[in-house]
């Protein structure tokens, strides 16, 4: 709601355009979550095992991401010659289903 009421402010005190001072106000949302997250101890020991955890997440995230690569290029490569019907037959593909 202050975010709000100041970005209207600056839109019209200073003349600049809302969706950039909006974006900058809006990060500062994330302070809010910080503050709770200090404040309850199981979430803040949660949210530190979860920091402690991210390192060792990231070869698992980017052996994932490979994979997506991988299958993204051979379904290119496998299915670039499946064209639209042209007659009238349903064959499973229309202009909505296709590849």
């Amino acid at each position: 709601m202050v975010t709000a009421i100041i970005g209207f402010l600056v839109e019209v005190v200073f003349n600049i355009p809302k969706g950039t001072w909006t974006t900058v106000l809006r990060c500062f949302r994330i302070l809010r979550i910080m503050k709770i997250i200090k404040r309850f101890r199981q979430l803040n020991r949660i949210f530190n095992t979860f920091v402690i955890a991210l390192p060792n997440l990231i070869p698992m995230m980017s052996l994932i991401g490979l994979f997506l690569v991988i299958f993204a290029v051979l379904g290119e490569f496998l299915f670039a010659k499946v064209l639209l019907p042209d007659s009238d037959r349903h064959v499973g593909l229309d202009f909505h289903a296709n590849f």
